[in-house]
């Protein structure tokens, strides 16, 4: 165990917006009704009498988080004129310092049993979640493309809100129906489209995470925000003023440039959401936005009451522990720090999990997590302290790509013929595999005394290496002011001849759970998957919540790397656990007709075919 008490506290800025403005705006671009008349009494004066108008399409290209974005004159069989595209993750590909390391290979994957393969019962309802088009629709002034959809997912009070890169929809519980249409996720937070396509900064947003607070009964939002023509950085919080999500919310940014830091001015990579019943825990991982480097995590806290008051200054604490405390192995930076929710909040302490993975060689431990003193981070000095715990686990090491089954990329063939906007004439290109990017620790919760998570790894199943998912079920305690970390259970999921990547686990009131993932292979498009898991019984047999259709064929997938969302989600309310996972929604339609409607009858993005799924179960 060792400690962190080098917190300080910030400053933060408020202004309010209202999602009936938007709702109205939305509507008025899709031909759909917004469900949400006189809802929002107040909105942000940039959000009053927004009339959209369809302009001639753009996407964006900022492949590297340095460069500048370039125009690129698309092919005439997409339409002509200038187009934009652009990687949201250009920021995330190879961001850690290990990720250039390779993944796990035969010779040092845990080898470990196949898992079991079932179909879903009657207790599960799904249904679409926003994809490509949606991303597009929802940005009527300028629309563009973006890879990777990050997926955000929260549920309370009747309603789910499911917020990806760059676009939010809400829906109501019963029915999994749509409460509003798709919304453009920098509106929603009171900003111009990213990217720099309508013209001024060039700004990368998203990252998205929400949280339904049990507690206040309030919804929250967040992204990061950073800014390459002004090099600063923000990450900002939504707090709803009601516990509608169609109405007001009171928006938040926290500068988190830190210009005083190595290498700054910096940015806030993958801000993680996590809450306890005294604040809102923001993780971050620093990068210098202009030149290399990396800082390691740094940890926030918000006071959450003020939050839901409405001040204009809550308080806000800091530690950049990834500069400040040391990891157990010498050369390490801490990285990923993931602060957990939980459906049934407690005070003083938040608990929270991360990899110990630091050179890309797999390991056999985890860290847990504190931040102890949190009822403090209302008063005039708080006083918050962070340390952490090792805990023995099973071997993970950094998964490889995952694959697909071969399938229509009318994209890629487009590239093939004649470079289709991505290059200048035609460049051979094929269907390729899926990003799994890297084993740091994904979402997790605390329920029933235990911290829920994955990561990704690669395993052996049958003389075959393929990616898996290493879970987790961690008991934190603290006696006598030290922390201590138990493992409860933990275990891998590997079905036979598919890969799984990018997990998330929610655990209800009654201790029972769903972990959520994608499920790919050489015999399965990319689909939505689960499995059931209790910490008395641990996970059970894999299912597919909605099969794939076909392989990914974004822009990415051929100029820049095959991009899949970061993280997916998973979040109890009461009993039933809600998920959600990027899978690929629609078949991809010939060649002949993407040429002649790039998306191929409103089913995709010209420049992307990436979809959602949003299913809930009672385990």
């Amino acid at each position: 165990m060792t400690h962190s008490n080098k917190g300080r506290v910030m400053r933060i800025r408020k202004m309010v917006i209202g999602v009936a403005a938007l709702l109205t705006a939305a509507s008025f671009a899709t031909g759909m009704a917004a469900g949400a008349s006189g809802v929002g009494a107040r909105s942000h004066a940039r959000l009053v009498h927004h009339t959209p108008r369809l302009a001639k399409a753009h996407w964006l290209r900022q492949v590297k988080p340095h460069a500048t974005h370039a125009a690129i004159n698309s092919s005439a069989a997409l339409g002509g004129g200038t187009h934009f595209f652009s990687s949201d993750g250009g920021l995330l590909n190879g961001d850690l310092p290990k990720d250039s390391l390779p993944s796990g290979n035969l010779g040092n994957s845990p080898t470990v049993s196949a898992s079991h393969l079932s179909g879903h019962g009657n207790d599960l309802s799904t249904t679409f979640g926003p994809n490509a088009y949606d991303q597009e629709v929802a940005h009527p002034l300028a629309p563009f493309d973006v890879e990777p959809p990050d997926q955000g997912l929260c549920a309370g009070n009747g309603y789910v809100v499911e917020p990806v890169n760059l676009v939010l929809r809400i829906y109501h519980q019963r029915g999994l129906t749509p409460a509003s249409p798709p919304m453009a996720l920098e509106s929603f937070f009171g900003n111009p489209y990213a990217f720099g396509v309508q013209g001024g900064d060039v700004t990368v947003q998203g990252d998205v995470k929400c949280l339904w607070d049990s507690t206040s009964r309030r919804w929250f939002v967040t992204q990061l925000l950073v800014d390459f023509t002004a090099g600063t950085s923000y990450f900002q919080i939504a707090a709803s003023t009601s516990s509608n999500p169609l109405g007001s919310y009171n928006v938040y940014s926290v500068n988190n440039t830190d210009l005083g830091n190595p290498g700054c001015p910096c940015f806030g990579d993958q801000p993680l959401l996590g809450a306890n019943r005294d604040a809102l825990f923001i993780s971050t991982n620093e990068f210098p936005i202009f030149t290399g480097g990396f800082n390691g995590s740094v940890l926030y806290a918000l006071d959450k009451n003020a939050l839901v008051a409405g001040s204009p200054t809550p308080n806000v604490w800091s530690d950049p522990v990834g500069l400040n405390l040391p990891t157990p192995d010498v050369g390490g930076i801490w990285y990923s720090i993931q602060p957990a929710t939980s459906p049934n909040p407690r005070s003083g302490t938040e608990y929270g999990l991360s990899a110990l993975e630091f050179f890309g060689t797999g390991d056999t431990r985890i860290a847990t997590w504190a931040l102890t003193n949190t009822d403090s981070i209302s008063s005039a000095t708080p006083n918050l302290t962070a340390q952490y715990s090792i805990v023995n686990s099973e071997f993970y090491i950094g998964a490889p790509f995952a694959r697909q089954q071969a399938g229509p990329i009318p994209l890629g063939d487009c590239v093939t013929a004649t470079g289709c906007g991505l290059f200048a004439g035609p460049t051979p290109v094929s269907e390729g595999p899926i990003q799994t990017n890297d084993d740091r620790m994904n979402q997790v919760v605390f329920a029933q005394g235990d911290l829920w998570s994955g990561v990704n790894t690669s395993v052996v199943v049958g003389g075959h290496l393929q990616a898996g998912i290493a879970w987790f079920a961690v008991a934190p305690s603290i006696k006598k002011g030290v922390l201590h970390g138990t493992m409860d259970n933990q275990g891998y999921i590997a079905p036979p001849g598919a890969d799984v990547l990018f997990p998330s686990i929610g655990v209800g009131d009654n201790g029972k759970g769903v972990i959520a993932f994608t499920l790919t292979g050489p015999n399965n498009y990319p689909s939505a998957a689960f499995a059931k898991i209790s910490a008395r019984d641990g996970a059970g047999p894999v299912q597919v919540a909605i099969a794939g259709a076909s392989p990914q064929d974004g822009f990415t997938e051929y100029n820049g790397g095959p991009r899949w969302g970061d993280y997916s989600a998973a979040v109890a309310d009461g009993n039933n656990i809600f998920f959600a996972t990027e899978m690929i929604q629609y078949a991809n339609c010939s060649d002949t007709a993407f040429l002649a409607d790039p998306t191929c009858g409103g089913t995709r993005g010209a420049y992307a075919n990436w979809g959602t799924s949003l299913s809930v179960l009672k385990p």
